[in-house]
């Protein structure tokens, strides 16, 4: 906490973890998640106060003028009042369907519907969303980020990275009255999710944090050395290493999926789709298109072949060739599962794992005995491997993490637990005691599920962060009185 005529700043205390803030109305309380909860601290101090449990990743919260907190999981919006208890599903009706995020408080005006509201991102646009009985209609606006509502403005990030634009805004009817302007160019989006770094307060002032999702990839050593790999700085949100090592898939946020040389330092677009898996004899790819997963091979030009249709994600192929192993598409409605499915079978693909928990990002060791994947059966996003003909899951991270891979030989598992990199021998694995996990490497790494990968060779390839991506923050103040005086010389 900073007040904004000081230049120190102040932890609130027994706010360890926490993340996404979100003031209350009067600014005497800050709402925040932290583990599995929603919790609520004052502004002068004192203990934190648990308000309510978290089912699935958090994506913003809001504090209204009714003293309910209004916050997004995944695919869900939920309510709760401030003085605590069990968070009560908000049922947006269909046909509005899509990732749910952001949501940002609405005046009491707003609408027309005599019940509280917030603003909040489903799929690509913006919506105003009833609580609690989930009225959703759309405001005709496409955001990369949150919308947020001031004095008569809708202020939100564009589809283009970075653009922050204020449009006039009825509340009553839920609609734009006029054309955008542009308000800031360079608001930063961290780890390349649809957060954007950016708040704005009911008096209008407007904060945001600036910088650039342009990043580079990195070869990184056992001993944390590394080299810059000499492809073009972008959004990359995933990688794939080819198995001979001389190859990446590469996910750049709005591009279509890349191949990058090693050797010859080529980059030109592959398959279609996103999210690249190899397959084991290095010659095709599976790809997530609009309709579902696909395979192609790597050759320019080449046609993706639809496999399965539905929520699956690719996540790995199988060292047999056999075998296709899947994840539910992140923005699907359901929660996470693996399946896998047979390549040489017409039968489509069926549950591996399909628990109450939420289990990502499944991966194969070589000689198939051992899987690996996410879940939050703990509470939180770990690791854990079990034997791939069934028996008990061990977890495998202890301090949350959201993918593993296997060393090509088979001889260890790796995973990312923040930016700390660790090793495990697979012989452990069935062992008897602690895993004891060793620490390889850290530095300043996007965090994002498969967003890193390792070479036969026994380095990695990494999406580097920076040396800090949090550069500075900028306070707009009176940015509506400046909007009011713009829009008045506006013919």
């Amino acid at each position: 906490m900073r007040e904004l005529e000081s230049f120190t700043s102040r932890a609130l205390s027994g706010t360890e973890g926490a993340r996404q803030p979100f003031f209350s109305p009067d600014g005497q309380w800050v709402g925040y998640f932290a583990g599995d909860r929603v919790h609520r601290v004052r502004v002068s101090g004192g203990a934190p106060v648990p308000v309510a449990d978290v089912e699935g990743v958090p994506a913003g919260g809001a504090w209204g003028p009714d003293d309910r907190i209004v916050f997004a999981t995944d695919t869900t919006l939920w309510w709760v009042g401030v003085e605590g208890g069990e968070a009560e599903r908000v049922r947006v009706p269909l046909p509005v369907s899509g990732v749910v995020s952001w949501p940002s408080p609405l005046p009491a005006s707003a609408g027309g519907w005599g019940s509280p509201s917030v603003l909040v991102r489903i799929g690509p646009e913006l919506y105003a969303v009833s609580v609690p009985d989930g009225e959703a209609r759309p405001v005709g606006v496409s955001a990369s980020g949150h919308g947020l509502y001031v004095q008569g403005y809708l202020v939100y990030t564009e589809t283009t990275l970075g653009v922050a634009r204020a449009v006039p805004f009825n509340v009553a009817s839920l609609q734009r009255t006029g054309s955008t302007v542009s308000v800031a160019e360079d608001i930063f989006r961290p780890n390349f999710t649809d957060a954007t770094l950016m708040a704005l307060s009911s008096t209008g002032t407007l904060v945001y944090v600036s910088g650039t999702s342009a990043r580079r990839l990195v070869l990184v050593d056992r001993t944390g050395r590394e080299t810059v790999l000499p492809f073009e700085p972008g959004p990359y949100r995933s990688v794939a290493v080819s198995p001979d090592g001389l190859r990446i898939l590469a996910d750049r946020r709005g591009e279509p999926l890349r191949l990058l040389d090693l050797a010859t330092g080529g980059d030109r677009p592959v398959a279609g789709g996103t999210r690249g898996v190899w397959s084991p004899d290095g010659r095709q790819v599976l790809v997530r298109t609009a309709a579902g997963v696909a395979r192609a091979p790597v050759a320019p030009g080449a046609e993706p072949i639809q496999i399965a249709e539905g929520p699956e994600f690719p996540a790995h192929w199988g060292s047999d060739g056999a075998l296709l192993f899947f994840t539910l598409d992140p923005r699907a409605e359901l929660r996470g599962g693996l399946r896998v499915m047979r390549l040489d079978a017409d039968e489509g693909a069926r549950p591996l794992l399909d628990t109450d928990a939420d289990e990502r990002w499944i991966t194969r060791s070589p000689d198939g005995r051992w899987i690996a994947y996410t879940s939050d059966l703990s509470g939180r996003t770990e690791v854990y491997v079990r034997e791939f003909g069934g028996g008990e899951a061990r977890q495998v991270s202890l301090t949350g993490s959201e993918h593993a891979v296997f060393s090509r030989s088979g001889d260890e598992l790796f995973f990312l637990s923040g930016e700390r990199m660790y090793a495990v021998p697979t012989e452990r694995l069935d062992g008897p005691g602690p895993l004891e996990a060793e620490l390889l490497f850290e530095g300043s790494y996007v965090v994002l599920g498969p967003s890193w990968d390792v070479r036969p060779q026994g380095d990695f390839v990494m999406v580097s962060a920076g040396p800090s991506w949090l550069r500075e923050i900028h306070v707009v103040q009176s940015l509506t009185t400046e909007l009011n005086a713009l829009f008045e010389e506006a013919p």
